[in-house]
């Protein structure tokens, strides 16, 4: 995790450069079957994209998966960090839910990795009824708006590759 955080430090100085390129993979297979995932996300419902980058980090002998993600929100740098519990590794896909990280009391995410294209999807569902401490999350409205609509607001990600500019070119 120390790893990865350190990696995900060095991109936020990187983030307001950075586009998306979809000649590479985001996916890195290790030796002993363990994945890496890494990129930026991309909204699918809404076709927004989050300046945020992120970094999962799937190990098969423990069933779990470490992420952690930066980004630049209003010229502030965010990180956050998280933790999948894998519930399906097979030779298709692997399928994690959410077990720990700051959204976890407000959303339940879902990690699907397709192991065949190498696609890597999030999905998060508001937690219902929505608690008042996750306003601060959705926007100041979404309890309500939640609450008279009687639906939820689910989001699709899609993580795409992100080239990142060598760091020392930024230093000129």
């Amino acid at each position: 995790m120390k790893a990865t955080l350190g990696k995900l430090l060095l991109l936020l100085l990187a983030l307001p450069a950075t586009n998306h390129d979809s000649q590479h993979s985001v996916l890195d297979r290790s030796p002993n079957g363990n994945i890496t995932a890494h990129g930026s996300w991309v909204e699918v419902s809404e076709k927004k994209m989050p300046n945020r980058v992120v970094e999962i980090n799937c190990v098969k002998s423990t069933m779990h998966c470490d992420w952690a993600s930066a980004s630049v929100i209003n010229g502030r740098a965010s990180l956050d960090v998280g933790e999948f519990e894998i519930l399906k590794w097979d030779r298709a896909e692997l399928v994690a839910k959410a077990i720990f990280g700051s959204r976890l009391d407000c959303y339940a995410d879902t990690l699907t990795i397709d192991l065949h294209t190498n696609g890597v999807m999030l999905t998060e569902v508001p937690k219902l009824p929505a608690d008042k401490s996750c306003a601060y999350i959705f926007k100041s409205d979404f309890v309500r708006d939640v609450a008279d609509a009687n639906g939820s607001k689910t989001n699709t990600y899609t993580l795409r590759a992100t080239h990142f500019p060598n760091l020392a070119d930024l230093q000129n």
